[in-house]
């Protein structure tokens, strides 16, 4: 049979992006489907990559397997698209009491830290800009991905492929026949959505345990530039000179897409206690991330539709779980390799 395209993806957030990718790079042919708007969680996102995180700062869920080639997946995408998007930077995280600073002397003596904490500080380290009476520890193998100028080169080389089309996808009128999808004249071997938080509306997925969180940052202008992230409470993310930007509340009540005051006042008062530079508020944003109840990507085959798939859900962590879990997606749409149980939708049937 003569297909069009080899693979359909429905949305081009981070997860749809970093899975089209993988496909175009396995000899694949694909179109994506995406609907603009104008405040989608990956529009809106800091993009952060950290190893070590939560307030008991422990190491991330998978980190080896996640950070053991983020970096260079990133640096070539870049590469490819002439875009500097990559930015690796330290992380400062400052103790928040002398219990937490005792807990990390002695946790120092484990080597699973060792490829992630460059130093531990029992003094403040860098008083000039936070406060940090415990001291505390810096990071590496971290930074940001400005995930806003990775959509917008993808999106071009799609445009420069005739394989993006900026429309609202409307399932109703898609056609899943036994060795094909038929959906706006075009023939498809596979579809696979990756439509974010619309997702909980999606006909084929809605029975998915979606657990949708607002985030809000803001964005703020410091007198004078910082050189690294801060993260305590809240991250303090330098993206520009002496912009940076700060957040992220988590809300899983308030699920519209307007900023608050209740959020600005909550960063605010977290900020207060983190940062000494003066500053001055310059935008204030809100997004709506995909997560999950077990706060596990979403990744798998429909249970009666062999050829409709699901990669969604990566959450607020989605710039190190993309690279890894796109290409566990990429196994099995083109071998039917089954992805980790963790992650696998098998696991909620």
């Amino acid at each position: 049979m003569r297909y069009d395209y080899d693979y359909l993806i429905v949305g081009q957030g981070l997860a749809g992006s970093v899975l089209a990718h993988r496909l175009i790079e396995s000899g694949s042919k694909v179109i994506v489907y995406n609907e603009a708007l104008k405040n989608y969680s990956s529009t809106i996102a800091a993009g952060i990559y950290n190893p070590v995180t939560g307030r008991k700062l422990l190491k991330t869920w998978k980190a080896d397997s996640l950070f053991s080639d983020l970096e260079d997946f990133y640096t070539s995408w870049a590469a490819r698209l002439s875009t500097d998007f990559l930015h690796p930077k330290t992380i400062y995280r400052p103790f928040l009491n002398i219990e937490q600073q005792n807990e990390w002397i002695g946790r120092s003596a484990d080597d699973i830290y060792n490829d992630y904490v460059t130093d531990i500080y029992k003094e403040s380290a860098y008083g000039e800009d936070v406060f940090d009476d415990y001291g505390g520890i810096t990071l590496k193998r971290c930074g940001f991905v400005d995930i806003n100028a990775l959509l917008i080169a993808f999106r071009n080389a799609l445009e420069s492929k005739k394989a993006y089309r900026e429309v609202n996808f409307e399932a109703n009128k898609l056609r899943v026949v036994e060795d094909a999808i038929l959906y706006d004249r075009l023939k498809v071997r596979k579809i696979i959505f990756c439509d974010g938080q619309r997702g909980l509306a999606n006909l084929y997925f809605s029975n998915l345990p979606y657990r949708l969180v607002k985030g809000e940052i803001l964005w703020i202008e410091t007198e004078k530039p910082l050189d690294k992230i801060y993260n305590r409470g809240v991250f303090v993310l330098p993206v520009k000179e002496t912009l940076c930007k700060v957040g992220a509340t988590y809300d899983n009540h308030d699920l519209t897409l307007e900023t608050t005051n209740q959020a600005k006042m909550k960063l605010e008062g977290t900020l207060a206690t983190l940062l000494k530079t003066n500053y001055r508020i310059v935008n204030q944003l809100a997004g709506v991330r995909p997560a999950t109840k077990d706060r596990r990507p979403m990744l798998g085959n429909h249970p009666k539709y062999g050829n409709v798939f699901i990669f969604n859900g990566l959450g607020a962590k989605g710039v190190s779980l993309a690279p890894y879990y796109a290409a566990q997606m990429t196994s099995l749409l083109n071998e039917g390799k089954e992805p980790d149980k963790e992650v696998n939708i098998n696991r909620f049937f």
